[in-house]
């Protein structure tokens, strides 16, 4: 497998983003290494906050966030998955399967020797994380899934399964300029700067210290763990934090 890797030329000066750059090396099913990036902030000794991001963004979309959970006395983690930001990239399309991100994710929880984990994971950062903790539960002690899910594949009639994967064939796949114009058309702009500021982090650290308690929605109890399904607004969470919108 070919691997690519971003330059570092490409990270420099970036606004609000002045976090030390780590890396980890992780090795594909067959063989080949490969090295994750990572932010690492806040107390050594601390909780830990492991924030999974989806596509197609990297751990750049929660710098708003890793300060003022790290000031609380968390130690929060932050990668990037393979394919995105700092981290390896492999060359070919069909390189990047679900099972292997999920491989590739877990080999980095498990060479990091994470564990007690407080989980924030969203959009496709879900269904990668989620899965790792199916396989090993015991590692997380809270989840915060947010806009996110883990489908089962069950229950699908077979007669649409051929449809389906027509559907899927015939997407466009539309390029990040595109994404971000029908955004900032549709009034998204605002929503996204929201998931990644303060007003989050501190929804997150209220969550957190609430002992599994969720603002609003009921959270679903599950062997010890809690999937709190939060989609986030902005007059929601002025209300629940008692702020003006920022």
């Amino acid at each position: 497998m070919k691997v690519l890797r971003t330059p570092e030329i490409c990270f420099e000066n970036l606004d609000d983003f002045p976090f030390v750059p780590n890396y980890l090396n992780i090795i594909d099913s067959n063989g080949t290494n490969m090295r994750m990036h990572y932010i690492d902030e806040g107390d050594p000794d601390g909780e830990i906050i492991l924030c999974v991001h989806g596509q197609p963004v990297w751990s750049y979309s929660f710098r708003k966030m890793v300060r003022p959970l790290a000031e609380a006395g968390f130690r929060v983690v932050v990668p990037d998955l393979v394919g995105f930001g700092r981290s390896d990239k492999p060359s070919e399309r069909s390189d990047y399967t679900f099972a292997s991100h999920v491989d590739w994710f877990d080999d980095f929880v498990i060479k990091l020797n994470l564990s007690d984990i407080n989980l924030l994971c969203q959009d496709w950062g879900g269904p990668i994380s989620l899965r790792v903790v199916a396989r090993d539960p015991s590692k997380f002690s809270r989840i915060v899934a947010t806009n996110t899910g883990l489908g089962d594949g069950t229950g699908i009639p077979a007669e649409k399964i051929s449809v389906l994967r027509q559907l899927l064939n015939e997407t466009p796949v539309l390029s990040l300029y595109e994404v971000t114009a029908m955004m900032k058309a549709g009034g998204g702009a605002l929503d996204l700067r929201l998931c990644t500021g303060c007003a989050t982090a501190m929804l997150i650290l209220n969550l957190i210290r609430a002992k599994l308690q969720s603002y609003g929605s009921t959270a679903a109890q599950t062997r010890n763990h809690a999937l709190f399904p939060l989609h986030f607004h902005l007059k929601h969470i002025c209300r629940v934090l008692g702020n003006s919108p920022p």
